[in-house]
């Protein structure tokens, strides 16, 4: 079985994708709605919630954990990783950024996320692995073009070589607050769900980057909206298709842990529920389900 884990709701588009990817493997996902959002809190914090997130879902038979949650993945996914050194753990971050990597032609790479995600800089610390980067990010929503710029330059990694020109990557991040609100309140294709994608883009869009990743598990519901505001020839990277591609060729490596992996069960577990929940979780998913109420720790 595999466990999915998320400060709340968002990581069901991850789980969504996982299910289509791997309808052979058993699920198990836990949302954390009692105690979102996790991204004010502190890093000890975070790290202790993660840790009794992924606690429950092994007791839930959980071989496999994915973090479903881009602070989770900037804050607590080596803690986990050391606090269960026998459990495989894919988290959203490093699927997105070689998916993004591999796809951008020009150099210029786009992140949105929330305010926190863009804050911690895992995105541009990921990309700066694979080498040299300048950051850039817009000072308005509404679209001014000045920005504050930092170059951050470390030692070429190997890994660049097959990078197109320019030598180095542009990373273009962009604070996108008002956006998870709009989808919880299942207003995926508003006018003002719209307007406000078309504000929180036009920089990115106007900077010319040719790759785009969504920083955030909730964004890929707005997909279509974020698609047309890029404009042709932007490639979009979806981290839940990442993620689920990630978890396949692992599987697919480890015979022992597809083994282990697969099954028919599918349960959805939240610490706190609402019919509000209930009826967007069904929406999301495409499919009927029924919520768990569960205690963590």
């Amino acid at each position: 079985m595999i466990g999915v884990f998320d400060s709340g709701i968002g990581g069901l588009t991850v789980m969504r994708e996982l299910l289509r990817e791997l309808p052979e493997c058993g699920f198990v996902y836990l949302g954390d709605t009692a105690r979102v959002p996790y991204g004010p809190k502190g890093p000890e914090t975070i790290r202790r919630y993660s840790r009794e997130g992924a606690e429950l879902l092994l007791t839930r038979g959980a071989k496999l954990l994915v973090v479903a949650c881009n602070t989770m993945s900037a804050v607590a996914a080596e803690d986990l990783r050391a606090a269960f050194p026998n459990i495989p753990i894919v988290e959203v971050v490093t699927p997105a950024v070689a998916a993004a990597v591999a796809a951008t032609r020009s150099g210029r790479i786009g992140v949105i996320g929330t305010r926190a995600t863009i804050a911690s800089g895992v995105y541009e610390r990921e990309i700066r692995s694979r080498g040299t980067v300048t950051v850039t990010m817009p000072v308005t929503l509404s679209g001014d073009v000045e920005r504050q710029q930092r170059a951050v330059t470390m030692q070429r990694s190997p890994k660049r070589a097959s990078l197109p020109s320019p030598d180095a990557l542009e990373v273009f991040k962009q604070a996108c607050p008002l956006l998870v609100p709009l989808v919880e309140e299942g207003w995926l294709d508003h006018a003002v769900t719209r307007t406000v994608v078309g504000e929180y883009l036009a920089p990115l869009h106007a900077a010319q980057v040719d790759t785009l990743i969504l920083g955030c598990t909730h964004y890929p519901l707005l997909e279509p909206l974020i698609a047309a505001a890029m404009g042709e020839g932007v490639t979009i990277v979806n981290p839940a298709r990442a993620v689920a591609r990630e978890v396949r060729d692992r599987l697919e490596r480890d015979t022992a842990l597809a083994s282990a992996c697969r099954g028919t069960s599918r349960g959805f577990h939240f610490t706190d529920t609402t019919p509000h929940t209930t009826r967007l979780a069904s929406e999301w998913l495409g499919i009927p389900v029924t919520l768990e109420r569960v205690a963590v720790p």
